[in-house]
């Protein structure tokens, strides 16, 4: 794994991280700057906020960010819950999850070629599909509770788009990931 993978600004190697916990069998560690992705994510959010926001009752801007920015990091942490499901699914579990004050980090040990192209696609499927079916469920639970409350909407957004987003042919993203194998 690169020191610094695609889209993290800090250093993600072993002397760099403290593993908190493990979920699943899988260690999840984090970097000294991951105190950061909250405060990036409510920055990342503030156009989102500023233009949601105007409907709803006046409140200052920064609350309206700092939902968005608790919405994305639950999302977030779904979809690499997703991938250890999917992992743990093929039996082929990631090595590790770092956390990073940019992005999580799937950190897989050693070469991964003996792995199937199946077990390759189905690993990178999992987070883009908890995603999706987070977004389902809650659409399912917002249209019974009559429209309400509306930060459900919110979490139906962000999970839809999350997930579908991830399918970008990126090569550090899942869609990058399953073009890859696909092409194989």
């Amino acid at each position: 794994m690169k020191d610094k993978p695609f889209g993290v600004f800090e250093p993600t190697g072993r002397r760099h991280r403290k593993t908190l916990f493990a979920l699943f069998g899988v260690p999840i560690s984090y970097t000294r700057f991951s105190v950061l992705a909250l405060p990036l994510m409510a920055l990342s959010a503030l156009p989102y906020a500023f233009f949601r926001e105007r409907q709803a009752a006046p409140r200052p801007l920064s609350i309206g960010a700092l939902k968005y920015a608790l919405l994305m990091t639950a999302t977030n942490y779904l979809h690499s819950i997703g991938h250890i499901l999917g992992g743990r699914a093929v039996s082929a579990p990631m090595d590790e999850l770092i956390i990073t004050s940019t992005r999580q980090v799937n950190r897989y040990e050693g070469p991964q070629d003996h792995h199937s192209k199946g077990t390759h696609i189905t690993r990178a499927l999992g987070g883009p599909l908890l995603n999706l079916l987070a977004a389902l469920l809650a659409y399912l639970l917002f249209r019974r509770l009559g429209g309400r409350p509306r930060w459900l909407t919110d979490f139906v957004f962000l999970n839809a788009a999350w997930g579908l987003g991830s399918f970008t042919p990126i090569e550090s993203l899942d869609g990058g990931s399953i073009l890859k194998h696909l092409r194989q």
